[in-house]
């Protein structure tokens, strides 16, 4: 029989307070004039939440390991997005923002590992992420693509991750970006399922994703198959937007459709992956 106050502890710390964080904040910006910015606020808080919940002696100064790096990885997340993103011209110099702010929030993430991986190493790590982040954020935001990213649809890759990581590495790690996922359930929920994301929210939960895997990967040895894998999720719809025609009912529908299932697929495959892992290692 499965340990009930542990399910209990998982639902409350990782299902109800980042889902509430989030939405009492979500609905009480809604209206605001900075309404724009409102989801990358409430998916901080909600994750936020979460971490105090879940973490013990939450927020140390000064931080010791990636763990205690990761709520300050979120402020400068969510206030980076919004800076980067109030500059109204984008093109070389923006993407070169975010490649960035990525690289140093996981540098931040990483250094804690230096002695054992090398400056180099480290170094490397850190700014690889950062360009694909950057280029997740970009792809997601592009003018191209006017659809918008809904919350829902980087929902359901953050729950992944979340599933994935708590079966194959960290279940800390796993529990927090599940806590995203409820954090982003709760922004479709207050935006009656019709709001998609602004900028500075895809690149905010861009970013607290994407630092979450890495941390997992450096430190948990998360598999690089399993983060490109869920990389592929996060723009796999950008496949059917470039094949429609503008003002085709029809192709629109199926385009959605097609979307929605080239982002589960790789979701769905790296859990199936990680329960095969699992199952043969004999802890399941």
């Amino acid at each position: 029989m499965p340990d009930t106050s542990l399910l209990l502890a998982l639902l409350v710390q990782s299902v109800l307070v980042p889902f509430a964080a989030a939405g009492a904040l979500a609905w009480t910006l809604r209206h605001a004039a900075c309404a724009p910015a409102a989801m990358a606020l409430a998916v901080a808080a909600g994750f936020l939440a979460s971490y105090m919940a879940l973490v013990p002696g939450a927020w140390p100064w000064p931080p010791q390991s990636a763990m205690d790096w990761q709520p300050w990885v979120v402020l400068a997340s969510c206030a980076g997005a919004l800076v980067i993103d109030a500059e109204k011209r984008r093109g070389p110099r923006q993407f070169v923002a975010r490649a960035v702010l990525g690289s140093v929030l996981g540098l931040l993430l990483v250094w804690p590992a230096v002695g054992s991986l090398g400056v180099a190493k480290a170094g490397t790590a850190a700014l690889v992420a950062g360009v694909l982040m950057a280029g997740v954020w970009s792809l997601r935001t592009n003018a191209r693509f006017p659809a918008g990213t809904h919350p829902l649809r980087l929902a359901a890759v953050a729950g992944g991750a979340g599933i994935a990581l708590m079966l194959d590495s960290s279940q800390t790690a796993g529990q927090l970006s599940g806590a995203l996922a409820m954090a982003l359930v709760a922004c479709a929920v207050i935006g009656q399922l019709r709001a998609t994301l602004a900028s500075p929210a895809v690149g905010t939960v861009v970013l607290v994703l994407g630092t979450l895997l890495l941390q997992a990967h450096v430190y948990a040895g998360f598999p690089l198959g399993y983060v490109a894998l869920l990389l592929a999720g996060t723009v796999a719809d950008v496949v059917p937007a470039l094949l429609i025609r503008p003002g085709r009912a029809s192709s629109e529908r199926g385009a959605r459709v097609t979307s929605a299932l080239l982002t589960l697929v790789p979701v769905v495959a790296v859990i199936g992956m990680a329960i095969k892992t699992l199952q043969e290692s004999g802890g399941y």
